[in-house]
């Protein structure tokens, strides 16, 4: 099946300069598709230890926040239901 696409000028410019020599405009959106889709291995060794800390204990704090806001809900509904 064949498609036809409508893009502006200077995206078709900026694409012919990555385009391969030798390659199609579908393979360069192919291959483009497919850098997007990025498993999560890809971002391992982006965060230095240190940091990587940082973000389980700002992670740690929110689910424990967020259940002390849960329990709370719950006590008031059960009063609501009580009543």
């Amino acid at each position: 099946m064949v498609k036809t696409l409508t893009i502006k000028d200077r995206v078709y410019e900026e694409l012919v300069t990555i385009k391969g020599r030798e390659e199609s405009f579908s393979d360069l959106f192919e291959r483009l598709a497919k850098k997007e889709k990025v498993g999560i291995m890809e971002f391992a060794g982006f965060l230095s230890k240190e940091e990587g800390n940082k973000v389980k204990k700002a992670i740690s704090d929110y689910k424990k926040k967020s259940g002390k806001m849960d329990l709370e809900r719950e006590k008031r509904l059960e009063k609501l239901w009580s009543s």
